[in-house]
């Protein structure tokens, strides 16, 4: 993924840009939401998995919750 801050939503606790979900049973899956909402995927998640309904994690922080909590670029 290209590291462009500018581009991308952020944790509304630390800033950082990249998060991750949890799949069961399988390495979690990281990505970016970009200033359009539309989220980028490092990998393609595996067949018949999905991140609707996942929370997002920070890979920097405690912070967890939805795409539509991550904070604009300043």
């Amino acid at each position: 993924m290209e590291r462009r801050p500018d581009l991308y939503l952020g944790c509304p606790n630390c800033g950082e840009a990249v998060f991750f979900i949890r799949l069961p049973g399988k390495s979690p899956a990281f990505l970016r939401v970009d200033s359009a909402g539309n989220v980028l995927l490092k990998k393609p998640l595996p067949e018949g998995e999905t991140i609707a309904g996942r929370a997002l994690h920070c890979t920097a922080c405690g912070w967890n919750g939805e795409a539509a909590e991550l904070a604009r670029p300043a």
